[in-house]
C-alpha cells in the first residue's frame, strides 16, 4: 500500500479589529486573494487563487461580482485608482516578464504601461490618478544581478521618468495625501520615505525585516509584515516601532500576510489555508 498526504490550500481574507484580535471572514463565498478595498469603501478588487487566476471587482459586501482579466494573464497584485475607477495590476503571461497593466473598473480593454522597463511590479497610483508608480521585482524573483529602481509613468503623455535616489528599492506604496512614498530596500532591511515636494529620502533601519507595507489612513503610520514575527507599524514623523499582532496565534492554521485596512480600519490579512487529507493507494 501506498499513503499519499494531498494538500488542498485554499485562499481566505480576513478583516482583523487591532484591539479585539478577532477575525472575521470576507466575502467567504468567493475565492478572494489579496483583497482591496477601493477609498470609498464602496467597491473591492481581488484576484482569484485558482486556476485562472483572474482580476474581479466587486460591491463591498462581495455582490455583483466581474471578472476583469482572462488566462493565461495571472494577476498577482491589484490597486484601486483613488477615484476608483481604474484599477491597476502587476501581472504576467506564464513564461514572461512582469508588466504593470490597468483597466476600467467597469472592464473594458485592458492597457499595458509604455515603459522600457523589462520587469515590472507593485503598482501605485499619483494622488490625481494621472500616473502609476512602479518598481522592479525582488531579486528572489528575477534578475538578481541587475540594480534596480522605481518609476513613475504619465497615462496621458506614456512617459516613464525615474524616481530620484530610488536604486536599491522597490514595492512603492504611496500615501493617502499623494506626498510621501514609502518603499523597502532590496536586502529587506530597511523602509525608506520618498518626499516628492523636497525629492528627498528618509531611511529608516528595520531588523524585523520588513515586507508588503501599506499606509495608516491618516498617514501617520506605515504597517508591514516581518515573518513569523507579525505585523508591526512605524510611525513616519521618528520612526517609532509598534508591535500590531501575531497573525499565526490569530489563525494557527493559516499562512497570512496583512495588505491594507477596510473602511471601518480593521486589518485585511490575505491568507492560505492549510488543508491537508491522507490517501490509503493499493498499489498493484
Amino acid at each position: 500500500r501506498l499513503f499519499v498526504l494531498g494538500l488542498n490550500p485554499l485562499a481566505e481574507a480576513y478583516a482583523v479589529d487591532p484591539k479585539d484580535k478577532r477575525p472575521v471572514q470576507l466575502l467567504p463565498k468567493l475565492p478572494a486573494y489579496n483583497l482591496t478595498f477601493a477609498r470609498d469603501g464602496k467597491w473591492v478588487s481581488f484576484f482569484s487563487q485558482d486556476a485562472t487566476k483572474s482580476l474581479w471587482r466587486a460591491h463591498a459586501d462581495g455582490t455583483s461580482p466581474t471578472q476583469l482579466t482572462s488566462p493565461p494573464l495571472e494577476v498577482v497584485y491589484p490597486a484601486f485608482s483613488p477615484d476608483a475607477s481604474r484599477i491597476a495590476m502587476m501581472a504576467r503571461i506564464p513564461g514572461q516578464p512582469f508588466k504593470i497593466y490597468w483597466v476600467n473598473a467597469d472592464g473594458g480593454t485592458l492597457h499595458e504601461l509604455r515603459t522600457d522597463v523589462t520587469n515590472q511590479a507593485d503598482p501605485t497610483w499619483s494622488a490625481d490618478g494621472q500616473s502609476i508608480i512602479f518598481g522592479e521585482p525582488t531579486n528572489l524573483w528575477v534578475e538578481s544581478g541587475k540594480q534596480k529602481a522605481m518609476y513613475i509613468s504619465d497615462l496621458k503623455s506614456g512617459q516613464t521618468s525615474k524616481i530620484p535616489g530610488s536604486d536599491g528599492w522597490f514595492c512603492p506604496r504611496m500615501s493617502p495625501d499623494g506626498r510621501t512614498l514609502a518603499a523597502l530596500s532590496l536586502d529587506l532591511k530597511r523602509i525608506g520615505l520618498f518626499d516628492f515636494q523636497t525629492a528627498r529620502w528618509r531611511d529608516l533601519p528595520q531588523p524585523k525585516g520588513p515586507n508588503g507595507p501599506f499606509w495608516s489612513a491618516d498617514g501617520q503610520w506605515v504597517y508591514f509584515n516581518a515573518g513569523e514575527d507579525g505585523v508591526w507599524r512605524l510611525r513616519v514623523r521618528d520612526g517609532h516601532r509598534e508591535f500590531v499582532l501575531s497573525t499565526s496565534s490569530i489563525l494557527p492554521n493559516h499562512s497570512c500576510v496583512a495588505t491594507g485596512f477596510t473602511p471601518k480600519q480593521f486589518i485585511i490579512l490575505a491568507c492560505i489555508r492549510r488543508s491537508s487529507d491522507l490517501y490509503e493507494l493499493d498499489w498493484e
